[in-house]
């Protein structure tokens, strides 16, 4: 009785087994319906040069055209010619100074005076005293022949001993070796007729002559001691 029981309980058992083992049989079977994919999200923020891309640039500045202006060609006035100032030009404005003597009297002038300068270089080499008073003007002579005036001019020698006894002696003594051997360039306007005969040496004037304009001729001149 009991045997009969516990088989029947196994049995039972046993059927409730196989029927749940059925059941799980037939559950897996049964296929679920596919459920599409969700689109992968992307996390990424877009890159700088993509958003740049999305930027809407601004529209660009509209330049405006200004009128053109209206060439004017300028005419060029002539350009003068302008020369440098010539030597005789410089030499001109040293010589006259203020004194009023034009261009063409100047290069008489003292072309004549030069000319004078030279026949007094003979006559000093020649120590010839007649030739030398023939060029001297009235004023000289009549100075230089006074005893006292040339006794006043021979205490005024450096070298002492030399006798100034006659107008001869000053012309041998005083005239000669102060003068002999130079090189006169240029005359200077005291006025228009008195002039003096200079050598220029470095912008320096060396006086060594003068000369006065008598009845329209240069005249040679020894002027007079200053006391």
């Amino acid at each position: 009785m009991i045997s009969i029981l516990a088989l029947a309980a196994c049995s039972k058992k046993n059927g409730a087994a196989t029927t749940v083992s059925q059941q799980k049989s037939e559950t897996q079977e049964v296929s679920l319906p596919e459920i599409p994919a969700e689109p992968e999200k992307n996390d990424e923020e877009p890159t700088e040069a993509v958003v740049e891309e999305m930027k809407e640039e601004p529209p660009a500045p509209v330049q405006k055209q200004e009128p053109a202006e209206e060439k004017v060609e300028k005419k060029e006035e002539p350009k003068e010619d302008v020369q440098p100032p010539s030597p005789i030009d410089d030499e001109y404005a040293r010589s006259v100074g203020n004194v009023a003597v034009t261009k063409d009297r100047f290069v008489e002038d003292k072309a004549e005076i030069l000319g004078i300068i030279e026949k007094l270089a003979t006559i000093m080499k020649e120590k010839n005293y007649g030739a030398w008073l023939n060029l001297l003007d009235e004023e000289s002579i009549s100075y230089w022949k006074q005893k006292q005036n040339l006794k006043k001019a021979q205490s005024r020698l450096p070298i002492k001993g030399i006798q100034l006894r006659t107008m001869e002696d000053y012309f041998k003594y005083i005239f000669i070796p102060a003068r002999q051997n130079r090189t006169i360039t240029e005359i200077r306007y005291i006025s228009d007729k008195y002039v003096k005969a200079i050598e220029m040496k470095e912008s320096v004037d060396y006086v060594y002559y003068y000369f006065n304009k008598v009845d329209g001729k240069w005249m040679l001149h020894l002027p007079p001691l200053t006391d």
